[in-house]
């Protein structure tokens, strides 16, 4: 009977590459949160009266949604 061998040759760099890209993912996700977080952040003094916005409200507001989606997907991507 013959045994089959399993060559790792192609799957450890591809392992590794995956591994990469769901760290890369992962810091992504952080940055993304952060700034979400801060935007939030500033939107709520904003409409506190306590900071001047540069920009609308509106837009403010529209930047939040627009991280909150991109998180959304990557949190879809890092769970496969």
């Amino acid at each position: 009977m013959l045994k089959k061998t399993f060559s790792t040759k192609h799957s450890l760099p591809d392992r590794k590459k995956t591994d990469k890209a769901q760290r890369l993912a992962q810091e992504r996700l952080v940055r993304l949160k952060l700034q979400y977080e801060l935007l939030d952040q500033r939107i709520a003094r904003v409409e506190e009266g306590i900071e001047r916005p540069d920009c609308s409200i509106a837009a403010l507001i529209m930047r939040r949604e627009s991280l909150k989606h991109d998180m959304e997907c990557q949190f879809r991507r890092l769970a496969g």
